[in-house]
């Protein structure tokens, strides 16, 4: 065997290692990508379920919530401005969620009950004022991504109607 043909044995190794080996990495950086993908929405979900079990841990904001989406004239300011600051913590966590979606970081079914959520959330008198209002910083893409799915929520399934029919009132509109 000449040396010209061991040389081309060589390159043709040598090539196919690194095609093999640029495999791998694609696989890798494939896994990788999908661990960090559910860590962030594990992690997000993690901070809502705290936001949620708030609720459980004080239940004056949780009569706070269910009055404000039942009878919010009921409040007084400074529940009002509980209530709203609770709902602001909800939309900031969820702008998290929305800004990874928009990267792709988290798939389309994991994002849009929660979008449908917010939207919901939205059809809350108090909540809607807050919301046009602007007061709080949100970013554009995300504004208009809620605004969006808000117009696409019919009417049966505005949240008031349903906290008012799992609080016992078959009107829907709450005591």
């Amino acid at each position: 065997m000449s040396w010209e043909a061991i040389g081309a044995i060589g390159e043709i190794v040598g090539a196919a290692a690194v095609v093999m080996t640029l495999g791998f990495l694609t696989y890798q950086i494939k896994q990788n990508t999908r661990s960090v993908r559910q860590t962030a929405e594990t992690a997000l979900s993690h901070h809502v379920a705290a936001w949620s079990a708030e609720v459980v841990r004080n239940p004056d904001l949780g009569r706070v919530w269910d009055i404000a989406a039942t009878d919010p004239e009921s409040l007084n300011d400074d529940e009002k401005r509980v209530y709203l600051w609770y709902v602001a913590q909800l939309f900031e966590l969820y702008e998290g969620q929305f800004n990874l979606f928009a990267e792709g970081q988290i798939p389309e079914r994991s994002w849009m009950p929660k979008a449908r959520f917010l939207a919901r959330i939205l059809t809350l008198p108090l909540v809607e004022i807050w919301w046009r209002s602007r007061l709080a910083p949100f970013g554009d893409e995300f504004i208009s991504h809620i605004d969006t799915v808000r117009t696409s929520i019919p009417a049966q399934h505005k949240l008031g109607s349903v906290l008012g029919e799992a609080l016992g009132d078959e009107s829907g509109e709450g005591s």
